[in-house]
């Protein structure tokens, strides 16, 4: 530590005579420059110097972390993604449905999609809806939309 105090002060004396003693211009700039990197390095010095690292070294402890996922939320967010993205699609067609059930594949969190099951009494078409066969349009929508066979698409009475 003594040494480190010393070799401080005698940095900075060094540089302040040899500011005093030299004349202005670019010799006397470079070497004020030099003396600065010098006294930071002489400053920094004693951070090397520590005498046991293990010391200063961090351990982290392993970590398991396991994701819980609950089935029930993920069917129900599942079931409303489809919902919303159905009955956009279904009311430019002036048809809307006020429920669908999804059925998708067991112990899979894609998105496979294997049913879809609508009781007719939740479909309702607007006002100025001419379709005649609502069934057949709104299996034909779902499926092209969907990307699953028309009769994978269940519509009860």
């Amino acid at each position: 530590m003594k040494e480190w105090i010393f070799t401080l002060f005698a940095v900075s004396i060094v540089g302040y005579v040899a500011k005093i003693l030299l004349p202005n211009g670019k010799t006397k700039n470079y070497l004020v420059f030099i003396l600065s990197i010098v006294s930071v390095c002489a400053l920094i010095f004693p951070i090397g110097t520590f005498s046991n690292y293990d010391d200063y070294i961090f351990s982290f402890e392993e970590v398991n972390a396991e994701i819980i996922i609950d089935e029930n939320y993920l069917k129900e967010y599942r079931q409303n993604y489809y919902f919303t993205i159905a009955n956009s699609q279904l009311k430019k067609n002036g048809i809307e449905i006020k429920k669908i059930d999804f059925i998708f594949e067991d112990d899979k969190y894609e998105n496979s999609l294997k049913k879809i099951k609508i009781f007719y009494g939740d479909i309702v078409m607007n006002e100025n809806n001419q379709h005649i066969n609502i069934s057949s349009i709104t299996k034909n929508l779902l499926s092209n939309l969907f990307n699953i066979d028309e009769g994978e698409i269940e519509i009860y009475g």
